[in-house]
């Protein structure tokens, strides 16, 4: 029993020390739709619009390798609004003048089929040069 207590005590030592890790800080300025509106208004320039999904491996390599460089990070910043948008979300969402909503029959956004124009693919950059 003691030795099992030991292996056990041995096994959880990595994630206690693990969790005392600093959570790396994110380089891109991702503001949510609901911020686009307000700030737009403010100060019009284009927008970057991430579409990603939980489950896809590309997209997680997409936010380390290229939004986590930083002269990428430090270019979209300077240029764009930069917005993550997971399209898989069943939040309703304004974009402009319209609401969309998640479609239950495809297990989508309808925001996500409306940027990719129905091509659904992730990890997937879309550029607008303004709100609609």
């Amino acid at each position: 029993m003691k030795k099992l207590s030991r292996f056990l005590l041995f096994l959880s030592l990595p994630v206690f020390f693990a969790s005392f890790i600093p959570v790396k800080k994110e380089k891109v300025k991702w503001i949510s739709l609901a911020q686009l509106k307000t700030a737009y208004a403010k100060q019009p320039k284009p927008i970057l619009i991430d579409v990603y999904t939980d489950w896809c491996g590309w997209c997680k390599v997409m936010d380390r390798e290229t939004y986590g460089n930083d002269k990428v990070a430090d270019y979209i910043n300077s240029n764009y609004y930069a917005i993550k948008f997971n399209a898989e979300s069943t939040e309703s969402v304004t974009l402009g003048s319209k609401i969309y909503t998640f479609n239950w029959g495809n297990g989508v956004h309808e925001l996500a089929v409306y940027l990719l124009n129905g091509q659904m693919g992730y990890p997937s950059t879309v550029l607008m040069s303004a709100v609609e």
